[in-house]
């Protein structure tokens, strides 16, 4: 590996808190009602 590959200071984020922020958002985004609910899987 090259010395280049290791994350810098807190400006990069890994792809785990992206994963976590991208879910957390769309939690968020279905508790409000925003998103299109499925309607055979709500019963």
């Amino acid at each position: 590996m090259s010395p280049d590959s290791k994350p810098r200071g807190t400006a990069r984020i890994s792809a785990d808190w992206a994963a976590v922020l991208v879910a957390a958002v769309l939690v968020a985004l279905a508790a409000f009602g925003v998103l299109p609910t499925i309607p055979f899987l709500v019963k």
